[in-house]
């Protein structure tokens, strides 16, 4: 857990998770017709997890720093 690349996975990890528990709050707010949110929101914030997901391959891969 020393080596800079395997911390920036596990922050990664930690944003992946919080990312996903936003997510069921916002499921819950949709069931009780409560989402203050517009679609474009949802657009831009889907793909959240693509970019945190792609950068998390290339530092584990290449190990760059």
């Amino acid at each position: 857990f020393s080596e800079l690349w395997m911390q920036i996975k596990t922050v990664a990890v930690i944003i992946l998770t919080y990312y996903h528990f936003t997510l069921g709050k916002y499921l819950s707010d949709f069931a009780i017709d409560n989402n203050q949110r517009t679609s474009k929101f949802f657009r831009i914030y889907n793909e959240i997890p693509t970019i945190i997901l792609i950068d998390v391959i290339f530092v584990v891969i290449f190990k760059p720093l």
